[in-house]
C-alpha cells in the first residue's frame, strides 16, 4: 500500500469519527427537543387558561386540556378546523374584525390587546369568555396563539356586586367597606347614604381611615371599642359621636362585621351606620324631663280642661296633698281667696293668646296655710297646633316675700332714724359751729383782759419788785406764771377751733420740705437734747401744709420733751399701704402705758404733772382733728419706758409716688450730721 493510500485511509477514518460524533451530537440535541417539547406540551395541558394555536387562515392547530373544559370539543375534533366554532354565530363578523386587527397588529410587531367576546361551547351554550391573540414564529410560519379566559365566575360575582350596590346605595343606612389588608385599613366602598350623613363626598372618603369621622374625640369608650374589634377582627355594636364636614356633631350607630375567605382569612371591614342623632336628642330631652320632674320645684300637669292628671313630689311638698288626693281635682282647690276674678281672667287671657302665663300667686296648702309661689304656666300643643295639656312649674316664694315685707319695715325704720340722724346731725353740725365760733370768740376776748394782767403785773414787777419781800414776790410770781400758762391755753384753743374753720385749701406738699421747716423751727430744742432726728425718703401729697407742719412739730417736740436719761433718737418712717401713706413719727423716750393710748388725744388730758413736763395737754387733741382733716388717722403703739411711736396716715390719691427708691433701703439719716 502506498504512501498515498495510508494518507487516504486516515483521512477516511478522521471523516468518519467526525459523522459519528456529529450524529450523536444530533442525537442529543433531538433528545433535548424532544424533553423540551414534552415538558412544553405538560405547561401547556396543565395551564389554567385555555391556550389555542391557529395559522393565518384561522386553522387549529393545537387545543390544550383547560380549552376542552372551557368549550366541550376534545382536541382531536378542534384541530383542523376553524377558530370561528368556537364563537357564537352573532360575534362571527366581529372575530372576523379581531382577527383582521390581530394580522394588521402582528405585522406591526405590536402584541394583540385582551378583548371579550361570546363563546361557544359544543352543547350550543354561548358564555362570556377574554382572549389575547399574540404571533408565533415556528420554522419560519407565521403561527398565533389564543389565551382564552372563561369570564362566567367573574360576570356573576361582578353582576352580583353591581346589585348589591345599587341595593346598598338605594339604603337609607350608610353603608361603609374596609380593606385591613391594606395599610391604615382605609376605605374602600361607601354608599349614597354615607355621604348624605356625613357630608364627606365618595373621593373624599375613599383611601382613608374611618377615624376621620371621630375628629379629635377619640377617647370616648365606644371609639376605643371599636379599635379592639378592629384588632382583633371581631364584630361589634357601638354608638359614638361622630363629626360632619361642617363640623356639627351626629350619633353614630355603628355595626361592624368582619368578612372572612373560603380560607378563613379576613379580607376586609363591613360598616352599616345609622344617624340616631334626633332619637338620642329625644331620650335626652325625655331624661331631662324626667330629671326635671323630679326636681324640688312643684309640677302640675293638668288636661286642657284643667283636671289634674299628674303631679311631682315637689307639688305634695309644697301644698300638703297626696297625689291620690289631688288627681282628678282642678286647681281650684288650692285657691286661696286673696285674687280677684279679674286677676285669674287675665292668667287666661294670657294663656289662650300666648300660651304661657308666669306671675306671683298666693294659694292655699291643705292645713289652710297660705304660701306665695312663683307660677309658670304653659300651655302644650300638638302638630294642629290645639292645646292639649297645661304644665306648671312653681316655686314656693313665701319666705322671699315676708323677708322682702322684712326688709321694707326695717327700710321704712331706717328711713326714719336716718332722717332723724341727719336732723341730728345738722343740729350736731350748727352745735359744733356755734362752739368752735364761741371758743373762738371766747379765746379772742380773753386775751385782751390777759395782756392787760400780764402787762400790769410786769409793772408791777418793774415798779414795786425790790420792795416786795416774802408772800408778796410769791404772790407776784404766781400771777404773772398764771397770765402766761392762760395766755398759752387760749393760744392752743384758737389752735384746735380753726383746724377745721381756718385751715388752707389743699395742695402738692412735699414732705421732705415740710420736714425741713419743723426742723429749722426746733433746731434750739434738738441741740439743747442732743437729739439725733433720722427719716426716710419722703413723698409728695395732697394736704394742707400749715397743718401738717403744726402735725409734725407737735410729734417731734413731744419726742423732745418726754425724752429718757439718754439723748433722744427719732425717726421718721413712711410705707405705702393700700389707698394711703402710713408715716410714724418713733422715739426711745419714757413711753406711755396702754391703757393710756386713747386718753392722751383728749383735749386738756395729761398723764404728767406741770411740774414735770409743761404744756396744756391739748397739743394732741390738735394732732387728730389736723390728720382727720387730712383725711387720716392717728393712733400710738407704746409700752412704758420703751419708747412711743406715734402713726398717722395720709391718703395717697392723686399722690406722688415714691420713685426708684426700694422699700428698706431708704434709711439714710440725712439730718443726723447737722442736729
Amino acid at each position: 500500500m502506498t504512501t498515498e493510500q495510508e494518507h487516504a485511509i486516515d483521512a477516511l477514518r478522521g471523516a468518519n469519527d467526525d459523522l459519528r460524533r456529529t450524529a450523536a451530537e444530533l442525537e442529543a440535541q433531538r433528545t433535548v427537543a424532544l424533553f423540551q417539547e414534552a415538558r412544553l406540551r405538560a405547561v401547556v395541558q396543565g395551564a389554567s387558561d385555555g391556550i389555542i394555536t391557529f395559522d393565518e387562515v384561522g386553522l387549529v392547530e393545537s387545543f390544550n386540556g383547560t380549552a376542552e373544559q372551557f368549550f366541550g370539543y376534545s382536541a382531536d375534533e378542534v384541530v383542523g378546523n376553524n377558530f370561528s366554532m368556537l364563537v357564537s354565530p352573532q360575534h362571527d363578523q366581529q372575530h372576523e374584525d379581531y382577527r383582521g386587527r390581530c394580522l394588521e397588529l402582528v405585522n406591526k410587531k405590536v402584541i394583540g390587546t385582551p378583548t371579550e367576546v361570546e363563546g361557544q361551547r359544543k352543547n350550543g351554550e354561548t358564555f362570556p369568555m377574554q382572549i389575547s391573540v399574540s404571533e408565533v414564529q415556528v420554522f419560519g410560519r407565521r403561527l398565533f396563539t389564543g389565551i382564552v379566559r372563561d369570564l362566567t365566575d367573574r360576570k356573576r360575582v361582578e353582576n352580583e356586586l353591581r346589585t348589591h350596590s345599587r341595593a346598598w346605595s338605594s339604603m337609607s343606612n350608610g353603608i361603609l367597606i374596609t380593606d385591613p389588608t391594606l395599610p391604615d385599613n382605609p376605605i374602600v366602598y361607601c354608599n349614597r347614604a354615607f355621604t348624605t350623613i356625613t357630608g364627606y363626598s365618595e373621593c373624599e372618603a375613599l383611601g382613608r381611615n374611618a377615624r376621620f369621622l371621630a375628629g379629635a374625640d377619640r377617647t370616648q369608650d365606644a371609639y376605643l371599642e371599636l379599635r379592639r374589634a378592629i384588632k382583633e377582627e371581631r364584630a361589634c355594636h357601638v354608638v359614638m359621636r361622630n363629626y360632619r364636614k361642617d363640623g356639627t356633631p351626629f350619633w353614630n350607630d355603628l355595626t361592624v362585621s368582619p368578612v372572612l375567605d373560603d380560607d378563613g382569612r379576613l379580607t376586609h371591614f363591613v360598616g352599616v351606620q345609622v344617624d340616631v342623632t334626633k332619637q338620642r336628642q329625644s331620650e335626652e330631652e325625655l331624661r331631662l324631663a324626667a330629671i326635671t320632674f323630679q326636681t324640688n320645684d312643684a309640677i302640675i300637669i293638668t288636661d286642657r280642661r284643667t283636671k289634674i292628671l299628674r303631679v311631682n313630689r315637689g307639688f305634695m311638698r309644697l301644698t300638703g296633698y297626696t297625689a291620690e288626693e289631688i288627681i282628678g281635682k282642678t286647681p281650684r282647690i288650692l285657691q286661696s281667696g286673696r285674687h280677684d276674678r279679674a286677676y285669674y281672667k287675665r292668667m287666661w287671657t294670657a294663656l289662650l293668646d300666648e300660651g304661657l302665663w308666669e306671675g306671683e300667686i298666693w294659694n292655699k296648702r291643705k292645713n289652710g296655710e297660705h304660701y306665695c309661689e312663683r307660677l309658670l304656666i304653659t300651655a302644650v300643643q300638638n302638630t294642629t297646633g290645639e292645646t292639649t295639656h297645661y304644665v306648671g312649674i312653681a316655686q314656693d316664694i313665701t319666705w322671699r316675700k315676708e323677708a322682702k315685707d322684712r326688709l321694707r319695715r326695717v327700710n321704712e325704720r331706717l328711713a326714719e332714724q336716718s332722717l332723724a340722724l341727719k336732723h341730728a346731725n345738722e343740729e350736731l353740725q350748727r352745735s359744733n359751729q356755734e362752739l368752735e365760733q364761741f371758743a373762738y370768740v371766747s379765746s379772742h376776748d380773753l386775751q385782751e383782759p390777759l395782756r392787760k394782767v400780764s402787762a400790769f403785773c410786769t409793772l408791777l414787777e418793774q415798779e414795786y419788785g425790790d420792795k416786795l419781800v416774802g408772800e408778796g414776790k410769791t404772790y407776784l410770781r404766781y400771777a404773772v406764771d398764771g397770765a402766761d400758762r392762760m395766755k398759752t391755753l387760749i393760744q392752743d384753743l384758737l389752735a384746735y377751733s380753726r383746724v377745721h374753720t381756718k385751715g388752707n385749701e389743699f395742695m402738692s406738699t412735699n414732705i421732705a420740705e415740710t420736714l425741713a421747716r419743723v426742723l429749722d423751727h426746733l433746731e434750739l430744742a434738738i441741740a439743747e437734747a442732743k437729739a439725733e432726728v433720722t427719716y426716710d425718703v419722703l413723698p409728695t401729697v395732697m394736704a394742707d401744709e400749715t397743718q401738717l407742719v403744726h402735725l409734725l412739730q407737735n410729734l417731734i417736740g413731744n419726742a423732745i420733751k418726754y425724752r429718757g436719761e439718754v439723748a433722744p433718737k427719732i425717726h421718721i418712717g413712711v410705707e405705702r399701704q393700700s389707698g394711703e401713706w402710713l408715716f410714724s413719727v418713733s422715739d426711745n423716750g419714757i413711753g406711755i402705758a396702754p391703757e393710756f393710748h386713747e386718753r392722751v388725744f383728749g383735749i386738756f388730758k395729761r398723764l404728767h404733772a406741770r411740774d414735770e413736763y409743761s404744756g396744756t395737754g391739748i397739743g394732741l387733741a390738735i394732732c387728730e382733728r389736723i390728720a382727720n382733716r387730712l383725711g387720716g388717722r392717728i393712733w400710738v403703739e407704746s409700752e412704758e419706758g420703751q419708747g412711743a411711736t406715734f402713726y398717722f396716715t395720709i391718703p395717697a390719691a392723686q399722690s406722688v409716688p415714691l420713685e426708684g427708691v426700694p422699700k428698706n433701703e431708704y434709711h439714710e439719716p440725712a439730718l443726723a450730721e447737722t442736729y
